[in-house]
């Protein structure tokens, strides 16, 4: 199984690893059958050596762009559960952003939490996070960030308006790593890039 957004690959990994463990867990769900599943996030799919040499093969626009990869909070906890990369400074997202052309700039910020998953019930620390982790992309120099979840998307991309206005800054475009992929290799990014809340510029 393939998981697009780090929430559902979380959820997904720790229920495995409960299925796995449980035998009662699998007696009551699988009529006792072994789980037969390996649950994979999609950065460790387009990271994996034949993918990764097979996008390297298919550029076909050099983007030349300085990009911050932003992991979030849960792609790589807990650790001994969902096994993805290194926990505090992953690089499989940077591996596909330098394939394609990209630089892949160094930050603190790879793990941070967005708030996303406090988007309603906590607005006013969500702006606060979303601020800095825009202020500390803008600071290492990046012209964007390549998040790994749609729902971090969603949260760095909505809530940047209004974390500008109560914090100040400036806007970063965010984009997830497929759009960065899909536009290295040759699509026109125009059909996804006007249901952007912050339009990438580039």
């Amino acid at each position: 199984m393939m998981a697009p957004c780090a929430a559902c690959f979380n959820r997904e990994k720790i229920a495995a690893a409960k299925l796995s463990e449980e035998e009662s867990l699998r007696a009551r769900l699988l009529g006792g059958k072994p789980l037969s599943i390996a649950v994979h996030h999609l950065i460790e799919v387009l990271a994996s050596p034949p993918v990764l040499e097979e996008i390297k093969r298919s550029v076909r626009r050099e983007l030349g762009l300085k990009v911050v990869c932003y992991y979030g909070c849960l792609l790589t906890r807990p650790p001994e559960l969902v096994g993805f990369d290194d926990i505090e400074n992953p690089g499989m997202m940077d591996d596909i952003v330098r394939a394609i052309g990209c630089e892949a700039l160094d930050w603190s910020f790879k793990t941070e939490c967005c708030g996303a998953g406090l988007s309603v019930s906590r607005t006013d620390l969500v702006l606060k996070l979303v601020a800095r982790l825009i202020e500390m992309a803008h600071e290492v120099g990046a012209d964007c960030i390549s998040v790994a979840c749609p729902m971090c998307h969603a949260n760095l991309d909505s809530r940047q308006k209004a974390a500008i206005e109560r914090f100040g800054g400036q806007s970063m475009p965010t984009l997830y790593i497929t759009e960065l992929v899909g536009m290295a290799l040759g699509l026109n990014p125009e059909m996804w890039f006007k249901r952007h809340m912050i339009p990438p510029m580039f």
